[in-house]
């Protein structure tokens, strides 16, 4: 038997529909796949960014530790200069003492001045 050449398929509102979603469902894959692929790049600079704050705050830690011994040491290096000023303030007194009982000592003791001598007659 011959069937007629002139026959028509006709779909529903409903299988059009499901139609579209399948399509839409398969066309989306790729910004899936793409949207994935921007997570993780995300998650990968996070991870980077706590490694370097991680860093930072070590180094920052460090440099703390270091500016408090340098505070030390400078403190200490006041108390030496300190220490060393009234040494030497001690012996410039000591040497003021001496000198001027030196001057005292080399003194010669005050004698009135001799008579003058009668002139000599020839």
């Amino acid at each position: 038997m011959a069937q007629a050449s002139d026959n028509k398929v006709s779909l529903g509102c409903g299988t059009l529909i499901l139609i579209a979603v399948i399509v839409m469902i398969f066309s989306r894959g790729s910004d899936t796949r793409r949207v994935t692929d921007e997570v993780a790049s995300v998650r990968r600079d996070v991870r980077l960014l706590q490694s370097s704050i991680t860093n930072a705050a070590r180094s920052a830690e460090d440099a703390e530790k270091e500016v408090k011994q340098l505070k030390e040491s400078v403190a200490s290096l006041g108390r030496t200069v300190d220490s060393l000023r009234q040494a030497v303030n001690t012996q410039t007194e000591s040497i003021n003492q001496l000198k001027a009982e030196l001057h005292k000592a080399a003194a010669p003791a005050v004698k009135p001045d001799p008579a003058p001598a009668p002139p000599v007659e020839r």
